[in-house]
């Protein structure tokens, strides 16, 4: 079993997608009225041809024959180059992200940074030089040959009239037939590139979603009161690139009952992750089920299931709007932003917050607040605390959790913090893929107030 498609192509491969590729699907579609227009042109100045004299419609045949011969061969070949030109692409992405996001280290080492930009980034720049270059050179010289031959051709027929056994009418009548369909020829020929870019690019993103098959959205069902969700002897299997081998993981019972903090722990490269989307519906089970309020989920109709989750992971990424919110939502999330003591920074306007220029902490925390606003009675929070201050972060273990416990959310907290273990209602241990302890813990955590909180829950 692989991980979900998205995950396993690589953001690198998913940005081409959306950036390159498609602009030559664009390009190449924008190009069709061309092809299609200039192509009845042609093929009206064939039938014109034909009605003047077979012979003289047997000799453009024949010369468009050799033409289109010579144009299909070397199409195979510069559709090779632009093939290679696109895996590299893919690459260039990889290395534009990396130049972002390890600008600081670069910066700090120079050695590093003239490594990376003469063996990375300007190797493989120059692969989509090389390989974009041939290939539409490759294009052109068989656009001038097609040129080359027709004007020879033209040539043979008014300069050498001894040669062709053709009435002179029909001579004249020929050269200027073939001298008009230059223009639609060309106009066709010189749009073929852009069509068969985008032929290449179209093959491209179909296959990076070949393996994703589509997904029924949620299905408007009664609200049920939630009791609980669970794995049921569910496992998951994917390969570990990094280490080149499989990491199995399971099979494992887990149950997530309401009003309850359950903490799990292992080390790293343990599965906690890993477990947290199994649970979460994200990863499909190889064996074993997913379940809701003991029924088990329908695996055609995980959407349903999934339904039941908010999560903060620890690679989250957060959008500038509320979206999909209510109205009402904007005055809720800015009472929560005071209460997670981000007042002095941010607020939200309009369904969108006004700056995203804050600490990974303090992004955690409006990315745990709009979890909050999604009113849904799972919630799973991978590593939050990890990057609080230490002020905030006691919050967080002994108010902020107790509060999401007491409005009867099911939390599940990954988190190495073990001095607050003694928060949670259980601990769950993880090792290797199987969980080796479930211990049921004497819960010392006294309540706070939950009408902040609370109000995030209210249907």
């Amino acid at each position: 079993m692989r991980r979900p498609h998205i995950e396993q192509t690589g953001n690198a491969r998913v940005q081409a997608a959306l950036a390159d590729d498609s602009t030559h699907v664009a390009n190449g579609l924008s190009v069709i009225p061309v092809v299609l227009t200039n192509s009845m042109v042609v093929l009206g100045c064939l039938g014109y041809l034909a009605r003047l004299s077979l012979p003289t419609f047997a000799i453009a045949c024949a010369i468009l024959g050799v033409g289109s011969w010579f144009y299909h061969w070397n199409h195979r070949r510069a559709l090779v180059h632009l093939k290679q030109a696109g895996i590299a692409q893919d690459a260039l992405h990889g290395h534009f992200k990396s130049l972002v996001s390890g600008a600081r280290e670069l910066k700090l080492h120079h050695d590093k940074q003239r490594s990376f930009i003469r063996d990375s980034l300007g190797v493989t720049l120059d692969a989509v030089r090389t390989a974009r270059t041939r290939g539409l050179s490759i294009f052109f010289v068989a656009l001038g040959f097609g040129s080359f031959l027709f004007f020879a051709v033209i040539g043979g027929v008014l300069f050498a009239p001894r040669a062709t056994p053709l009435d002179p009418a029909v001579m004249t009548g020929f050269t200027i037939m073939f001298l008009y369909i230059m223009s639609p020829l060309e106009s066709l020929l010189n749009a073929l590139p852009a069509l068969s870019m985008g032929r290449v690019a179209y093959a491209r993103i179909e296959a990076l979603g070949a393996d994703a098959a589509p997904e029924a959205p949620p299905r408007d069902r009664a609200v049920s009161h939630f009791a609980s969700v669970s794995l049921d002897a569910a496992s998951h299997r994917y390969f570990h690139e990094g280490e080149n081998s499989f990491f199995a993981l399971g099979p494992v019972d887990l149950a997530l009952h309401a009003g309850e903090i359950v903490f799990l722990v292992g080390g790293n490269g343990s599965g906690k992750t890993t477990l947290a989307k199994l649970m979460a519906g994200l990863y499909p089970p190889l064996a074993g089920e997913l379940r809701h309020n003991g029924e088990a989920a329908d695996p055609a109709h995980l959407a349903d299931y999934r339904a039941q989750f908010s999560a903060v992971f620890s690679d989250f990424h957060l959008f500038d709007t509320l979206l999909a919110h209510d109205p009402q939502d904007e005055a809720l999330a800015n009472r929560l932003i005071q209460r997670f003591q981000l007042g002095h920074k941010v607020t939200v306007r309009d369904g969108r917050f006004t700056t995203q220029s804050l600490s990974q902490g303090q992004r955690k925390r409006l990315a745990l607040i709009v979890a909050c606003l999604e009113r849904r009675p799972v919630m799973i929070l991978d590593e939050w605390a990890a990057d609080q201050d230490p002020l905030f972060k006691d919050v967080f273990y002994r108010e902020v959790l107790s509060e999401l416990r007491a409005q009867g959310k099911a939390v599940l907290v990954i988190s190495h913090d073990d001095r607050y273990f003694d928060l949670a209602d259980r601990v769950v241990k993880i090792e290797n893929g199987q969980i080796v302890s479930d211990t049921v813990q004497a819960h010392r955590g006294a309540q706070s107030d939950t009408a902040t909180l609370a109000t995030a829950t209210a249907a």
